[in-house]
């Protein structure tokens, strides 16, 4: 049963790789697994067969989740962008609280603002130089250049989305490359997607190491940096995708209130089972503990 948890958990991560300025980090912690994804990656040389229980069904639930519903997710961002985008908007308010709990830990400290401010306002630039890649050319045959560009974004976006509030696929199309990728990703065109995917998992492996020292040893100031990064990303939702007082605009806030209140249920259990130990809850990493 643990092991179709971390399938179906794996599969929602992947999706929402999909949507630019979604953040398959903010969808982690959502399903409690981000702590635990950071402490595997970063110790996956020293318990590699406990690594790999956890890692091999939600990769392939990512892999499923952004396969299958790489066609779906273009039609519903094409059919019902307002909707689908504030559906989204909705999971990623609803997760805000606990991070904030997380963040404060037990007392506020004013210089963490700081941190803070600066993701915001990082988020708040990557979103006015973002652009929409459609116009570009599009990668269908591989040569030494573009492998090269598709290997060397990928890592950077994939580094990039392991943090709550930072979107890989934005990252990809700030650079040009996301209608590419996608397209290759729908079409199954696995040459293209060959450098794509070293570029993923070297980005994932080597930021995973990275964020997993910097919550060991700045906790409280990793998470007010995830704070402003998921502040930043419903910014950029927001810009992207307005609003209009139509049929689909009701249904658009009666879905962001619904991903909400899932959202909160998620991590509101969560966090009660963190600070109640109770039965069934895993503890947090001895760094993530003193949080």
């Amino acid at each position: 049963m643990i092991y179709l948890k971390y399938l179906i958990s794996g599969a929602i991560i992947g999706v929402a790789n999909i949507i630019p300025g979604v953040s398959g980090g903010t969808m982690a912690v959502i399903l409690n697994l981000y702590d635990k994804l950071i402490e595997t990656f970063s110790n996956i040389r020293k318990q590699w067969k406990e690594s790999l229980k956890l890692l091999i069904p939600i990769v392939i639930g990512a892999g499923i989740g952004t396969v299958a519903f790489s066609w779906l997710i273009k039609f519903l961002l094409e059919k019902f962008p307002l909707a689908t985008n504030y559906f989204f908007i909705g999971l990623i308010i609803g997760s805000i609280p606990m991070i904030f709990r997380r963040a404060i830990g037990h007392r506020f400290k004013v210089i963490n603002l700081i941190p803070f401010a600066c993701a915001l306002a990082l988020m708040v630039g990557l979103t006015f130089i973002s652009q929409d890649d459609s116009a570009t050319e599009l990668i269908k045959e591989l040569n030494v250049a573009n492998a090269a560009k598709l290997f060397f974004f990928s890592i950077i976006a994939a580094a990039a989305m392991i943090l709550p509030g930072v979107s890989g696929s934005m990252i990809l199309m700030i650079f040009g490359v996301y209608t590419s990728v996608l397209t290759a990703i729908s079409d199954m065109n696995i040459l293209v997607l060959i450098p794509v995917a070293l570029g993923v998992i070297i980005g994932i492996v080597g930021g995973a190491k990275m964020i997993g020292l910097f919550l060991k040893y700045f906790p409280q100031a990793t998470f007010w940096t995830i704070l402003g990064l998921i502040f930043g990303s419903l910014f950029a939702l927001f810009k992207n995708t307005g609003f209009q007082f139509t049929v689909e605009g009701i249904v658009a806030i009666a879905l962001l209130l619904f991903g909400a209140l899932v959202a909160f249920a998620f991590s509101s259990e969560t966090f009660k089972n963190k600070i109640t130990g109770k039965k069934g809850s895993k503890k947090s990493p001895r760094h993530l503990r003193k949080l």
